[in-house]
């Protein structure tokens, strides 16, 4: 297992990654089973994302259920951007230092 100041930048880029996949997977976690069924033949619903008045949105129906979800811009902005932003901080804080 790696250290932190033992990570090249392609471990950096995957951490990152890896926190994107999974924000978004919690994002839309409740709305994968209904997503599942939309996707099925003979499946009978509606999902769509908008993006108005400074609000991501999204809404999924399907087999009388109804999910929705909501974001600002700015709390988009914030999740996506300063984890990996504090990691890479970190990561160049803790590195250790080329010798000339």
């Amino acid at each position: 297992m790696l250290t932190l100041p033992e990570w090249r930048p392609r471990h950096l880029l995957a951490a990152w990654i890896a926190y994107w996949i999974l924000l978004l997977l919690g994002w839309l976690a409740p709305a994968i089973p209904m997503l599942f069924r939309l996707s099925r033949p003979g499946g009978h619903g509606t999902a769509s994302i908008a993006a108005n008045d400074g609000v991501l949105s999204a809404v999924i129906a399907a087999g009388g259920q109804t999910w929705t979800r909501a974001v600002g811009y700015g709390t988009l902005t914030a999740l996506v951007v300063l984890p990996p932003l504090l990691l890479w901080l970190l990561w160049v804080a803790v590195r250790p230092r080329r010798v000339a």
